[in-house]
């Protein structure tokens, strides 16, 4: 494997934890040409912290809260927004919110799993799994799958009744992909502190877990997906990128980054890119 790194920042622009200066809206449109719109009003009180999800003319995110906007795409007016009653003072993160078929899917920390419509912003149904949702919802078919703590559902699209659960050994985080027969699910989170980090493989079709990978427990996943590569799944904490077999869950390869966390990954067929909080950007090749 072939790798190549470039900096993308200097030194001197970083912060003393190495992880880069901050900059004010304004200069950062001045960098890049100038910005269209920005949201203003009760969205910067308590800030998006999910996806931005784009749909036509509509992009859509979750406020932290649980609060789900629809904004226009040309001026970033609020079309409609849906707030749950979960007292957004204790929100740490939020769940991305999912499009199908004109309906927007989104899993709140109230414990419930809302489908609304995506144009409108009127309720359609909603499903009490009685217990925080943990991840942003996963479309396949006819069917919805969320996470809580200790288990996985599987809902369907049309009318939210749970058709299906299995338990789940640790708690998942945020974003799940579909690969092949099977859900991918990063369970790490800083609020978290008394799990592991690592990787769950659940098969879709003996709902079960196949594989679980736990991280050493002084480990954090920094990368906020898995990510499939040439079969095996990519995750990374502070300091260290691993690959596992996708199939097994079996260390195929690692990566060491000294005193680099490394926080952005993308692939292509060929490559493999990976971004650090200290300004550098890395590529494999195999």
């Amino acid at each position: 494997m072939t790798l190549w790194w470039q900096e993308i920042w200097s030194s001197s622009e970083q912060t003393l934890d190495g992880r880069g200066t901050s900059m004010p809206s304004s200069e950062l449109a001045e960098r890049f040409g100038g910005s269209i719109w920005h949201a203003q009003g009760d969205i910067s009180d308590f800030g998006v912290a999910s996806d931005i999800v784009r749909d036509g003319d509509a992009i859509y995110a979750v406020a932290k809260g649980d609060d789900l906007l629809c904004l226009d795409l040309a001026n970033g007016k609020v079309r409609w927004h849906f707030a749950t009653n979960f007292d957004r003072r204790h929100a740490a993160w939020e769940n991305s919110p999912t499009l199908a078929e004109n309906i927007v899917f989104f899993d709140g920390h109230d414990g419930f799993v809302y489908a609304l419509g995506a144009r409108s912003g009127e309720l359609i149904w909603k499903t009490n799994l009685h217990a925080p949702v943990l991840t942003s919802p996963v479309i396949i078919g006819n069917s919805v799958y969320a996470g809580t703590a200790t288990q996985f559902c599987r809902l369907a699209t049309k009318d939210g009744v749970v058709m299906s659960s299995f338990p789940i050994p640790t708690k998942p985080w945020r974003n799940v992909i579909l690969s092949g027969d099977r859900l991918l699910v990063i369970s790490s989170d800083v609020f978290y502190s008394d799990i592991p980090s690592g990787l769950l493989s659940l098969s879709l079709a003996a709902h079960r877990v196949q594989w679980q990978v736990k991280l050493p427990a002084a480990s954090s996943l920094y990368t906020v997906w898995p990510y499939v590569w040439h079969g095996e799944v990519l995750a990374a904490d502070n300091g260290h990128l691993y690959a596992y077999n996708e199939t097994d869950g079996s260390l195929v390869w690692s990566h060491d980054f000294p005193g680099q966390s490394v926080r952005g990954i993308g692939i292509t067929p060929d490559t493999l890119y990976l971004g650090t909080m200290k300004g550098m950007i890395y590529a494999f090749t195999p």
